[in-house]
C-alpha cells in the first residue's frame, strides 16, 4: 500500500450568529439529492442521517481552527478579493493525516456552503473592526 498526500481547506473568519443563521438557511434549502450524496460519501447510514446541526458544528470548527494541525494562507476569490484560508493535511497511509481533516471535508462538501464561507472570509479580512477570533482546539 502506498501513501498519498491529502489536503483540505476552509475559509477563515469569525463566525457570528447571523452567519450561522445564513448557513442554516442555505443548508435547509439544499436539494435532497445533495444531502443523499453527502450521506453516501461519508458512509452515513439511515440511523446517522444528514443532520444540519452537526454540519453547522463542523463549519464553526473549520472556519476558526488554529492549531498545530492547521495553517493559514491568503487566497483570492474569482473577483480577485483576498481572504484567509485554513489548510490542513499531510501524508496518508489509508487514514486521515490530521484529526481535524474530516471536519474540513464535511464543512466544505457543498459548493454553495463553501462559497458563502468565502464571502464571509473576504468580509472578515476587509473589516476594520477589532474582532478577536475564538480559536477552536483540534482535539475537541
Amino acid at each position: 500500500m502506498g501513501s498519498d498526500f491529502m489536503i483540505s481547506t476552509f475559509p477563515y473568519f469569525n463566525i457570528t450568529d447571523s452567519h450561522q443563521d445564513q448557513f442554516a438557511e442555505l443548508i435547509e434549502g439544499l436539494p435532497k439529492k445533495s444531502t443523499e450524496d453527502f450521506q453516501e460519501y461519508f458512509g452515513l447510514d439511515d440511523e446517522d442521517e444528514f443532520n444540519i446541526a452537526d454540519l453547522l458544528e463542523d463549519i464553526v470548527a473549520a472556519c476558526s481552527a488554529k492549531c498545530r494541525e492547521t495553517c493559514s494562507i491568503y487566497a483570492h476569490d474569482a473577483q480577485g478579493r483576498k481572504y484567509e484560508l485554513n489548510v490542513t493535511g499531510g501524508m496518508s497511509y489509508g487514514d486521515q493525516p490530521t484529526d481535524i481533516m474530516p471536519v474540513f471535508e464535511r464543512a466544505g462538501f457543498f459548493e454553495s456552503v463553501y462559497d458563502l464561507a468565502v464571502e464571509f472570509a473576504v468580509e472578515y479580512l476587509n473589516s476594520t473592526c477589532d474582532v478577536t477570533v475564538e480559536e477552536v482546539s483540534c482535539n475537541e
